[in-house]
């Protein structure tokens, strides 16, 4: 949305929105960033925005990787992306770096406002491969200049508490849904691909078997 309407939006109550508010060369002003703070001081909900930055900046090898694979054949991913993977040469993720950066230079002056920065996705386009597309996004935030540990936080407990569901951290009363990984997060976020076991309410998913099933299925 352009600046302008984000002002009219938030004022009449606006809580969240899939892309920092401003388009066309917008950036949010002082003005803007009042509106924010006097939302934020009388909402008892949160003021959210969702921005992913230019996936771009993690090159092309983000592409490669066999946990991407066990959801779409090579050929398949090749058929999708290979025009586009053509495109990401090393001037095109240098481009996209700085404009993930300077993009993320916004995105925290939204925060330091108040709103807080969460996961989500207005993904609907054919061929990005969906599910992987979405990782990718949620690792660019460290392009953007997030640290993995405000990544991983702006992804679970606060998108968990934006969405009103009850899960989103490990504590008392909360919705045991989490993963085990083979590899720290912290130290790269492209760990988070690295998946061991997968919990939804206490429970393991038997990610094998439904794999089996699905594979049966659309073999």
């Amino acid at each position: 949305m352009k600046l302008a309407d984000a002002k009219e939006l938030y004022r009449a109550g606006l809580e969240g929105a899939t892309h920092i508010p401003g388009r066309g060369g917008d950036v949010p002003d002082a003005e803007f960033l009042a509106i924010v703070k006097d939302r934020v001081a009388r909402s008892s909900r949160p003021i959210w925005f969702n921005e992913p930055g230019n996936p771009v900046a993690l090159g092309p090898n983000a592409w490669d990787d066999p946990m991407l694979w066990t959801m779409l054949p090579r050929a398949q991913v090749q058929a999708q992306q290979g025009d586009e993977l053509k495109r990401i040469t090393p001037e095109a993720v240098e481009r996209a770096r700085r404009s993930s950066k300077a993009t993320g230079d916004v995105a925290k002056q939204l925060i330091a406002a108040g709103m807080k920065l969460v996961y989500g996705s207005d993904n609907g386009a054919a061929g990005r491969g969906f599910g992987w597309y979405e990782q990718l996004r949620f690792e660019n935030w460290v392009t953007m200049g997030f640290t993995p540990t405000e990544a991983i936080v702006m992804a679970t407990r606060d998108a968990a508490a934006v969405a009103k569901i009850n899960t989103g951290m490990v504590a008392a009363g909360k919705s045991a849904d989490f993963i085990i990984l083979d590899a720290n997060p912290l130290e790269d976020l492209a760990n988070s691909r690295r998946i061991n076991k997968v919990y939804l309410r206490g429970q393991e998913v038997d990610r094998a078997g439904m794999r089996a099933r699905w594979q049966a299925r659309w073999k």
